[in-house]
């Protein structure tokens, strides 16, 4: 765990002052007790937290790190530490450099307080954030294939998380284009860049998203764990997990809430448990039972597979190559990633130096999945530079 506070306090500096300092915090602490040195009063925190380590498999280095301090926001958020409180944005608080000593004195209290709550959260809890600003990096690659209104779009969506993905063309959008700006109603809002070599081609693309919405006749979102935002533990779960500091963020998400809710009560949005490798034939077969003829069947994943190892994401790929060219081959298909670049992947020149690539798949001759680089983004979206057009 060392090694992955001090990972989590590099990525902070210039991006969470707040968060850096937390994850310090829990290094000195940390440090101080596998030294045989540490507070007295910790002991139950840290004897509680060795045996959720010592009986669950955390599979990312940030797994903990942030199940930690999303426990701290949980607490706060439902009037329990008010001490921390003061210290998140969400919470009305704020935070300053200068207050990392009262800082540190209020977590080591919140964790002889509720040593119990805090390690039950990081037992109990996945790490899903279900980031609300990155619809457009699936839907304008779905732009630039559909054909328009007459044929209708399925969307599979692999790691959903809660799903608020799933209806991203229902947001609203005030986007900076080559050619002036481009609008769209919804809630939450979004400010975005859109930069193309082409200074057209963002907005004949995204003159047609409005249109999507009579388009989309399914919405199927998968995920290991996936969270219903119509119970409180998820929902509670979701607002714990946005870092303390971004107040706007956490507005996005219960935005978000609120816009996905006729959806779950017209039941055109479902979610299925599962592996995202393993569940794609049954997914598959799903999406053929429900597809009118002439249908788009659109699979997309954002910020979701980058964290699966290549064997796991090989896997992934089979899977979906076998689902194109066998029980959805009558129908078009097109897999989008919004992702961060593998550590194998072979780049064209362009493709270079993104921290975020939106890759499209689709099957050609033979039925193998062939791979074009439409774009790229950040895992935050600001910018979406499209290398098509």
């Amino acid at each position: 765990m060392i090694r992955d506070l001090q990972k989590q306090i590099d990525y902070c500096r210039g991006v969470s002052p707040l968060y850096g300092d937390i994850f310090q915090t829990f290094l000195t602490f940390s440090l101080a007790h596998e030294s045989g040195e540490g507070d007295p009063q910790l002991v139950p925190f840290f004897k509680a937290l060795d045996a959720v380590r010592a009986k669950r498999v955390f599979v990312s280095w940030i797994e903990v790190p942030l199940l930690l301090a999303g426990a701290l926001h949980h607490l706060a958020l439902i009037g329990k530490s008010p001490a921390m409180a003061g210290y998140y944005a969400t919470c009305g608080g704020g935070y300053e450099a200068k207050e990392r000593d009262a800082l540190a004195r209020t977590i080591r209290q919140t964790l002889i307080d509720f040593p119990d709550e805090i390690t039950s959260f990081v037992r109990d809890n996945y790490v899903q954030t279900n980031e609300t600003g990155r619809g457009l990096g699936w839907l304008l690659p779905l732009l630039s294939r559909w054909r328009g209104p007459g044929q209708d779009i399925i969307l599979v969506e692999l790691g959903c998380s809660a799903g608020l993905g799933l209806i991203a063309d229902h947001y609203g959008y005030d986007l900076a284009v080559p050619d002036g700006r481009w609008r769209a109603e919804g809630s939450p809002h979004f400010c975005h860049k859109i930069e193309a070599i082409d200074a057209g081609y963002p907005r004949a693309l995204l003159d047609k998203m409005p249109l999507l919405r009579g388009a989309i006749t399914h919405r199927i979102g998968c995920d290991h764990n996936p969270l219903d935002c119509r119970k409180t533990a998820d929902k509670d779960l979701l607002e714990a997990l946005i870092w303390g500091d971004n107040a706007p963020r956490l507005e996005r998400l219960r935005a978000a809430i609120k816009t996905q809710i006729p959806f779950w009560q017209n039941g055109s949005i479902s979610q299925v448990r599962g592996d995202i490798a393993a569940a794609v034939p049954a997914l598959a077969a799903d999406a053929a039972a429900l597809a009118q003829e002439g249908a788009l069947i659109f699979f997309f994943n954002t910020i979701a597979s980058c964290y699966l190892d290549n064997a796991h994401y090989a896997r992934l790929k089979a899977a979906i190559e076998q689902a194109f060219s066998g029980p959805l081959g009558d129908f078009e298909c097109l897999w989008v990633e919004m992702e961060m670049p593998r550590d194998n992947e072979a780049l064209p020149d362009f493709a270079q130096d993104h921290e975020v690539l939106l890759r499209r798949h689709e099957c050609a001759a033979r039925g193998v999945l062939e791979t074009r680089y439409f774009g790229a983004t950040q895992a935050h979206p600001h910018t979406f530079w499209l290398f098509d057009g």
